[in-house]
């Protein structure tokens, strides 16, 4: 999917779809979710889901640090706040 996303040029416009959301100067897609948890009164399967996504997580940390070298840590605070305040993705420059 990394190749495949980076084939690609960056959208002309803001979008917003099921898999994620950009604009001119960037893309975001979800790479992997997990269900919903209504139902989970003891907490086994959020427990289960955590443990799956968090392996997905450091193997797509393994793969991309293998490629570009060591990551960067990245304030995502600023992309949090205008979800929820019902705006969508930022650019970097408004970030």
């Amino acid at each position: 999917m990394i190749d495949e996303l980076l084939a690609q040029p960056l959208p002309e416009a803001n979008f917003h779809d099921d898999t994620g959301c950009g604009g001119p100067e960037h893309r975001v897609r979800i790479l992997r979710a997990s269900q919903e948890f209504w139902d989970d009164d003891d907490g086994q399967a959020a427990r289960e889901a955590d443990a799956d996504l968090r392996a997905y997580l450091d193997a797509l940390i393994a793969t991309l640090t293998a490629r570009w070298g060591e990551p960067l840590a990245i304030d995502l605070l600023p992309y949090l706040r205008a979800g929820l305040e019902g705006r969508r993705c930022l650019s970097r420059s408004t970030a």
